[in-house]
Protein backbone atom coordinates (compact mmCIF):
# COMPACT_ATOMS: atom_id res chain seq x y z
CA UNK A 1 0.00 0.00 0.00
CA UNK A 2 2.87 2.21 0.53
CA UNK A 3 4.21 1.51 -2.57
CA UNK A 4 0.93 2.36 -3.99
CA UNK A 5 0.59 5.62 -2.18
CA UNK A 6 4.31 7.12 -3.01
CA UNK A 7 3.18 6.89 -6.93
CA UNK A 8 -0.58 9.27 -6.19
CA UNK A 9 1.38 12.10 -6.72
CA UNK A 10 2.62 13.81 -10.25
CA UNK A 11 5.45 12.01 -11.89
CA UNK A 12 6.45 14.79 -14.30
CA UNK A 13 9.30 13.09 -15.85
CA UNK A 14 8.57 10.61 -18.40
CA UNK A 15 12.11 8.69 -17.87
CA UNK A 16 11.06 8.60 -14.19
CA UNK A 17 7.28 7.49 -14.82
CA UNK A 18 8.42 4.49 -17.03
CA UNK A 19 10.81 3.58 -14.44
CA UNK A 20 7.83 3.59 -11.69
CA UNK A 21 5.23 1.69 -13.95
CA UNK A 22 8.39 -0.87 -14.94
CA UNK A 23 8.76 -1.41 -10.99
CA UNK A 24 5.09 -1.48 -10.59
CA UNK A 25 3.98 -3.79 -12.81
CA UNK A 26 7.48 -6.16 -11.58
CA UNK A 27 6.27 -6.34 -8.19
CA UNK A 28 2.58 -6.87 -8.68
CA UNK A 29 3.86 -9.95 -11.36
CA UNK A 30 5.83 -10.71 -7.75
CA UNK A 31 2.89 -11.01 -6.06
CA UNK A 32 0.23 -12.69 -8.36
CA UNK A 33 2.12 -15.53 -9.16
CA UNK A 34 3.16 -16.47 -5.35
CA UNK A 35 -0.25 -15.62 -4.08
CA UNK A 36 -3.85 -16.30 -5.79
CA UNK A 37 -5.76 -12.85 -6.65
CA UNK A 38 -7.94 -12.46 -3.41
CA UNK A 39 -11.67 -11.20 -4.47
CA UNK A 40 -12.17 -7.61 -2.97
CA UNK A 41 -15.42 -8.90 -1.26
CA UNK A 42 -13.08 -11.46 0.84
CA UNK A 43 -10.48 -8.93 1.82
CA UNK A 44 -10.29 -7.94 5.43
CA UNK A 45 -12.07 -4.96 6.18
CA UNK A 46 -8.65 -3.45 7.57
CA UNK A 47 -6.61 -4.63 4.62
CA UNK A 48 -4.42 -1.66 3.44
CA UNK A 49 -6.19 -1.91 -0.11
CA UNK A 50 -9.37 -3.29 -0.23
CA UNK A 51 -9.26 -3.84 -4.17
CA UNK A 52 -5.17 -4.32 -5.04
CA UNK A 53 -6.00 -5.16 -8.63
CA UNK A 54 -7.74 -2.26 -8.67
CA UNK A 55 -5.21 -0.01 -6.48
CA UNK A 56 -2.32 -0.77 -9.37
CA UNK A 57 -4.40 -0.54 -12.45
CA UNK A 58 -5.42 2.94 -11.17
CA UNK A 59 -1.67 4.06 -10.93
CA UNK A 60 -0.78 1.75 -14.35
CA UNK A 61 -3.29 4.59 -15.62
CA UNK A 62 -1.69 7.16 -14.04
CA UNK A 63 2.07 6.91 -15.21
CA UNK A 64 1.36 5.33 -18.53
CA UNK A 65 0.52 9.05 -20.87
CA UNK A 66 4.11 10.15 -19.16
CA UNK A 67 5.80 6.69 -19.48
CA UNK A 68 4.51 6.21 -23.20
CA UNK A 69 6.10 9.60 -23.87
CA UNK A 70 9.10 8.81 -22.87
CA UNK A 71 9.12 5.38 -24.96
CA UNK A 72 7.91 7.42 -27.94
CA UNK A 73 10.86 9.87 -27.68
CA UNK A 74 14.60 9.65 -29.42
CA UNK A 75 17.12 10.20 -27.37
CA UNK A 76 20.34 10.90 -29.61
CA UNK A 77 20.99 7.55 -30.94
CA UNK A 78 18.04 5.55 -29.86
CA UNK A 79 14.83 5.34 -31.87
CA UNK A 80 11.22 5.40 -30.72
CA UNK A 81 9.79 2.25 -29.34
CA UNK A 82 7.15 1.44 -31.96
CA UNK A 83 3.63 1.87 -31.30
CA UNK A 84 1.37 -0.34 -28.66
CA UNK A 85 -1.30 -2.40 -30.46
CA UNK A 86 -4.57 -2.35 -29.33
CA UNK A 87 -3.93 -4.71 -26.17
CA UNK A 88 -2.10 -1.64 -24.92
CA UNK A 89 -5.72 -0.66 -23.90
CA UNK A 90 -7.05 -3.45 -22.51
CA UNK A 91 -4.47 -3.55 -19.53
CA UNK A 92 -6.37 -3.88 -16.40
CA UNK A 93 -9.40 -4.06 -17.87
CA UNK A 94 -9.69 -0.84 -19.27
CA UNK A 95 -8.56 2.37 -21.34
CA UNK A 96 -5.51 3.58 -20.59
CA UNK A 97 -6.03 7.55 -21.51
CA UNK A 98 -9.59 8.30 -19.41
Amino acid sequence: AADLAALNGEIADPLDAAAARLLLIHRWRRIVLRYDEIPPDLMPEDAPLADPRRAVAAAYRRLAPAAESWLDSTDGDLAAMPAGDTRFAGRFGGPQHA
